[in-house]
């Protein structure tokens, strides 16, 4: 099967009544390691900072890095090469002020698209057209086109259709006229706004960062705001019919801060969902969930005030002991500030300060996302800087605890699974994890859960609560393994999944899996969850399950497309010389064609001035079948290229200046000169009477070094030759 990668971070942190505890008594710890294997990012300058997202953005089972950019400065994407980074260029173009970047699959299509929250600019959403190819959708989808101070997004499905809805908060400088936008997915690609009707403008506020949040388990996603400059921060409760009511005052949530991140976690294990802000040196703030749609506010008591500047926020299991920890991200500089701080729980209420080896960042730290930088079971830590000061990545040095790896995959759901409970019980623990697309500040975790369980090597059970309302439970685990638990994967019958589309191309294997049961048995063979297919066909599966109950699955059909056919034809370029032409014919595929040639970026199936070597060209047609042919351009064997016998050029190579020398018989005619570089362009032209001089001197003293192309017109006589300026 595909391999994939898995976890849900978040983390905690803790200072009690204005002392700091450091507790020193696990030798675990992190190490800051973006140089050494690849992150080189600076965010530069901007209004409170931008945000960055830990995820797999090619669904290739390795964590990627994505990091915002101040204005002009284009997006910075880092895909993750088993455990080392390799930046991406030109994904999409937006050098507008970045603050929340969020990888989410709006149209339920089975690959990443892209939403961008831009300050004082457009927002911009683009669709993945497969291979990371990116169009940027946001007028076609009817999303707004004005230019706001956007800072938070996060996607949600707010009436669990199986479609994502979008939630943005803006941040204008009159906070009277402040709104909020919420637009709902008409599931067609298209989006419609719903602010109003849905009451959930929030107006006359100074907000930062949203988090959708299930206060009640009641499956439908409620909204907690941060606000800014103590304009007291907002819950706002789903009420099931796409409206919502505003119990900020009810729930004890209206806290009255400068709120920052909206941080979200069961840090008490008690199956509800608790919330994390950051704050000025005023203290950092704690809402546990008491199970009845309110909270009390108790990060004191619980020692994760912090007292410092704080932004970014994370839960996260950072010792896979079972129980949530906490980062919080600091902006003060030097060692006299608090820095960010990891704050490890107890297991009884309560957070230590732990001694990890991030007490050195004493930098600007805004934002922070948790992932797994090579899938050893333990989170890592990415942090988007400001100014001066680059990104760091804080790299997991591992214990000994054991841990799960839980990928979801909505079916009636909405795809990415946003808004799901998972429920895993090893011995005592019992461990509750919410999927969002947003959290902290600016941020997005990886898309799969993590989640530790201590000395258990054995999970005894995993209950998916699916937004649907569908539920899956699975028995019997081992642990410091990944599992993709598709919706509805134990029911019967069972349902049959495929990685990517139900047609392949020629040459290509899709791999179809069913839900997890005790037995299989395939009608074309196979008796494992999964099987590889390479052929056209129909395919379904018997499953039995643990009580002996069997049944048959639907049938899926696999089709196979052919992959398109080329010919090419060579020629020599009748517009520059020495140079080749070259004609693409393709046959078989389905059109229309695309076209990407390794020497240009046009889409044709002709280009012209193709020097010799090797080159490539790579044909898609419209099923997305590709197939890339290797082809060699010889035309020119020498330095004389079609030339008639009476005229010479010297040196060859040359420094300054050519000689041309001419036989007798053409001293008395006129001689017109016309020099090209590699690209075709010309770079000279002359004209020489000769009267009688058998050489002419041809300057290139002001040109650079490199190969050229020179046609000499005597009378209707062309001469072409190709000649080298150096430097030796």
């Amino acid at each position: 099967m595909t391999k994939w990668r898995d976890y849900f971070l978040i983390t905690y942190m803790s200072i009690g009544l204005n002392i700091l505890f450091i507790s020193t008594s696990n030798a675990q710890s992190y190490t800051e390691v973006s140089k050494s294997i690849g992150i080189d990012h600076y965010y530069g300058n901007g209004s409170s900072g931008g945000g960055v997202s830990f995820f797999d953005f090619d669904k290739d089972g390795w964590d990627d890095i994505t990091l915002a950019t101040q204005k002009s400065n284009q997006i910075f994407f880092y895909k993750n090469n088993n455990g080392s980074f390799e930046k991406l260029n030109n994904l999409i173009s937006n050098t507008c002020e970045s603050k929340q970047l969020l990888w989410i699959d709006y149209d339920n299509d089975a690959d990443m698209d892209l939403y961008v929250t831009c300050f004082k600019d457009i927002n911009r959403l683009y669709q993945n057209q497969g291979d990371l190819e990116f169009i940027d959708v946001t007028e076609v989808s009817g999303l707004s086109l004005v230019s706001l101070k956007s800072i938070g997004a996060s996607w949600g499905d707010i009436n669990n259709d199986g479609w994502l809805d979008l939630y943005i908060t803006n941040k204008v400088t009159n906070a009277e006229e402040n709104i909020n936008n919420l637009f709902m997915n008409n599931k067609d690609g298209s989006f419609s706004e719903i602010s109003i009707l849905s009451n959930s403008t929030d107006p006359g506020k100074k907000p930062f960062c949203i988090s959708f949040i299930d206060i009640n388990n009641d499956l439908f996603p409620d909204i907690y705001i941060a606000q800014d400059k103590k304009a007291v921060n907002t819950m706002l409760m789903n009420l099931g019919d796409t409206t919502f009511s505003d119990i900020s005052v009810s729930s004890h949530s209206d806290l009255v801060m400068d709120g920052m991140s909206v941080t979200v976690g069961d840090y008490d294990n008690d199956g509800d969902l608790d919330i994390y802000v950051t704050n000025i040196p005023e203290g950092n703030k704690l809402l546990r969930n008491n199970g009845d749609e309110t909270f009390t506010e108790i990060a004191e008591i619980a020692g994760v005030s912090y007292y410092g500047y704080g932004w970014g926020a994370n839960f996260l299991d950072y010792n896979n002991d079972g129980f949530d920890d906490l980062y919080v991200s600091g902006q003060e500089i030097g060692k006299d500030g608090i820095p960010s701080l990891l704050y490890t729980n107890n297991g009884k209420g309560g957070f230590d300060v732990l001694e990890s080896g991030m007490q050195k960042d004493t930098v600007m730290s805004i934002s922070n996302a948790v992932g797994d930088i090579n899938n050893d079971g333990y989170p890592d830590i990415v942090v988007n800087n400001f100014d001066i000061y680059p990104s760091m990545l804080w790299k997991n040095t591992g214990g000994n605890n054991n841990w799960i790896k839980i990928q979801l995959r909505g079916v009636d759901s909405n795809r990415d699974g946003i808004g799901s409970f998972i429920s895993v019980y090893s011995g005592p623990l019992v461990s509750t994890r919410y999927t969002q697309s947003a959290t902290g500040f600016l941020a997005q975790n990886t898309a799969n859960h993590m989640i530790g369980v201590g000395e258990n090597t054995l999970i005894d059970s995993v209950i998916i609560s699916w937004p649907s309302g569908n539920k899956d439970i699975l028995k019997k685990l081992p642990s410091n393994k990944p599992y993709r638990i598709v919706e509805g994967s134990t029911h019967l019958p069972p349902r049959i999944y495929q990685s990517s589309e139900l047609t392949i191309c020629e040459g290509d294997s899709i791999v179809v899996e069913t839900g997890y049961y005790s037995d299989y048995e395939w009608n074309q063979g196979g008796k494992s969850r999964s099987i590889t297919v390479r052929e056209e066909g129909e395919y379904f599966v018997k499953a039995t399950n643990e009580y002996g109950a069997q049944a048959i699955s639907d049938t899926v059909h696999i089709s196979v497309k052919p992959l398109p056919k080329i010919q090419l034809d060579i020629v020599k370029s009748s517009n520059y010389p020495g140079y080749s032409s070259v004609k693409a014919n393709v046959m078989a595929g389905t059109k229309p064609y695309h076209y990407l040639w390794s020497v240009s970026g046009k889409d044709t199936n002709y280009i012209d001035g193709i020097e010799n070597g090797k080159h490539y060209l790579t044909v898609k047609d419209s099923n997305g079948c590709l197939l890339t042919k290797e082809f060699v351009v010889d035309y020119v064997t020498g330095l004389k290229i079609f030339n008639k016998e009476g005229v010479t050029i010297h040196p060859n190579p040359f420094l300054d200046e050519f000689i041309v020398r001419l036989q007798e018989s053409l001293l008395e005619k006129t001689m017109n000169v016309q020099v090209f570089n590699l690209n075709g362009k010309m770079v000279m032209t002359d004209k020489y009477e000769l009267k009688g001089r058998p050489s002419i001197s041809v300057l290139m003293k002001d040109k650079p070094q490199g190969i050229y192309f020179v046609k000499i017109f005597i009378g209707p006589d062309l001469y072409t030759f190709r000649v080298v300026k150096s430097d030796d």
